[in-house]
């Protein structure tokens, strides 16, 4: 809806400037209405073009910093091509109507006038973009609170001297300590100051997959699912387990090489 109304008012803004008829009067104009649709069709549809241009290799969330190249396709994309689409249509346009098209005229009026309606169109898309980030923050707050487990007061003691770790679905680092989350969602206290102590004693145990954050077991994962913004895998744990884990670029390929194996197990 925004962009339409900007289209029509630049589009009025065009065709009325100089005309010496008021407001509402040069709408009674033979050709005027005609005029103002065709126009206020072009704005949209450029709109439109800038949307797609402004969403292409958009910044990933989790890099939001503009780099030398960045900044040129920015410029690319916000400015130099619209304003390049917008000139070709322009020139379609005067020709259509039988008129001469004067790269003079259309320099001093026409064009400084569709420039500020080409930086509205932008914009529109950094508030959109804005609006976006805002919510994926929000959202990653919100799940990763979710996912901060809630410490007990005692130790957690398995039966089983030989598999103590088999009954925790995921293993995290909370407060200075290892803290586990059995298949029931009870988070327990482990008598582990550091990851890396509970990983040797895992040792070689297929059914574990770990990063520096956290060790997660497969038979606790519930879904597996792409993150678009970061390129990351989202790891979902099986109810009550709340939250998920993150798994970057760059172990990608070995935890899909361990899931597919421990399928097989």
């Amino acid at each position: 809806m925004g962009r339409f109304v900007v289209s029509f008012v630049g589009s009025y803004i065009i065709l009325s400037y100089g005309e010496p008829e008021g407001f509402l009067e040069i709408f009674y104009e033979p050709g005027f209405c005609s005029q103002l649709a065709i126009n206020t069709i072009g704005f949209y549809v450029l709109s439109l073009i800038i949307n797609w241009l402004m969403n292409w290799q958009r910044p990933m969330v989790s890099k939001f910093k503009y780099s030398a190249m960045s900044w040129i396709l920015l410029f690319l994309k916000g400015f130099l091509i619209p304003a390049t689409i917008l000139l070709i249509l322009s020139y379609i346009y005067f020709y259509s109507f039988g008129e001469p098209f004067s790269l003079s005229t259309y320099s001093k009026v026409i064009f400084p006038i569709s420039l500020l309606v080409i930086c509205v169109f932008v914009g529109f898309e950094f508030i959109l973009f804005g609006m976006y980030y805002s919510m994926v923050l929000v959202r990653n707050a919100r799940l990763l609170k979710l996912q901060r487990p809630v410490l007990e007061n005692k130790y957690y003691n398995d039966e089983d001297p030989d598999d103590q770790f088999g009954k925790f679905y995921k293993i995290e680092l909370v407060e200075r300590y290892a803290v586990g989350s059995d298949r029931y969602g009870e988070e327990h206290k482990l008598p582990y100051r550091t990851l890396k102590k509970v990983k040797e004693l895992i040792g070689e145990d297929p059914r574990f997959f770990s990063t520096g954050n956290w060790i997660i077991q497969y038979e606790g994962i519930s879904e597996v699912e792409n993150d678009s913004d970061t390129r990351a895998l989202k790891i979902y744990f099986k109810p009550p387990i709340k939250g998920y884990v993150n798994v970057n670029k760059e172990k990608k390929r070995a935890f899909w090489k361990w899931y597919k194996a421990s399928k097989n197990l």
